[in-house]
Order: structure tokens, then C-alpha cells, then sequence
């Protein structure tokens, strides 16, 4: 069972997939418990934008 927290950015996602908060909040939150479906939403976040240092921090250390 999703813990509130991630609930809710499953939901914003499910609203709006092309946000890329909305999917790097996921991923984030996803990360922090290991789960291998982040790197989706974190690859959409560097896709999104290269410069975007926190998705890649996160990606590394997940793939890691």
C-alpha cells in the first residue's frame, strides 16, 4: 500500500503525465524507497531537461 505521500504524486501524475514536477516528485519518492519503476519518471525528467542535476543525482544513485 502507497504511503499518502505517494499517493498523492501517483495522482498529480495520473492527471498530468507531460508535467515534469509532477513526475520528478514521483520518481523522488519512488527512489526513496528503491522501487525500480523511478527511473521511468526520473529518465522523463533528464529527457525533459539535461541541466536538471537532482534527476540525474537521483537516476545514479538508483541504477547504482
Amino acid at each position: 500500500m502507497d504511503s499518502p505521500r505517494l499517493a498523492r504524486f501517483r495522482d498529480l501524475v495520473a492527471r498530468d503525465s507531460a508535467k515534469p514536477l509532477f513526475r520528478f516528485s514521483l520518481g523522488q519518492a519512488l527512489a526513496a524507497t528503491a522501487d525500480p519503476a523511478a527511473e521511468e519518471h526520473l529518465q522523463f525528467c533528464v529527457n525533459h531537461d539535461p541541466a536538471w542535476m537532482m534527476p540525474r543525482i537521483l537516476l545514479g544513485k538508483l541504477l547504482l
